[in-house]
């Protein structure tokens, strides 16, 4: 009887891990990432981002492009735009006393909800913007 109550137990807990429709990661990286089927105005308060659990390998790769655009010594003044699923991220380059600086937005738009997160500010140098978003993808990939 016990093998029949532990079996449908981790059959249930499948089942509820992979119907979750949201990771939610700590923008801190402070806490483990959370899987949830909804997002409520709580969880944005609690300095959550919220990415689409089928959109997150895609959401990983946009990072890594970032990343990479940070790490480039391009001298222009391009921006980059990512649609991922529900989240957009936008990208300005600016060129601020002959050095190189980036603004990284992300939004989010989950039913009646909008999570927002400053990935990257202006005032922070490329090399400051790259180690946070390098330090953020391996946070998200680990969980």
């Amino acid at each position: 009887m016990k093998k029949y109550l532990l079996l449908i137990y981790s059959f249930c807990n499948v089942i509820f891990c992979l119907g979750q429709k949201y990771v939610l990661i700590d923008k801190t990286m402070m806490t483990p990432i959370q899987y949830s089927d909804e997002v409520s105005l709580k969880s944005t308060y609690k300095n959550i981002f919220v990415v689409e659990k089928e959109s997150l390998p895609e959401f990983i790769l946009a990072l890594n492009t970032i990343k990479s655009y940070l790490a480039s010594e391009n001298k222009k003044n391009e921006n980059l735009n990512f649609s991922i699923g529900n989240t957009k991220i936008r990208c300005i380059k600016f060129i601020i006393k002959e050095e190189q600086r980036m603004d990284v937005m992300m939004r989010t738009y989950c039913k009646d909800i909008t999570v927002s997160m400053h990935l990257v500010h202006i005032k922070n140098t490329m090399q400051q913007g790259y180690s946070f978003i390098n330090s953020w993808v391996n946070y998200i990939s680990s969980h």
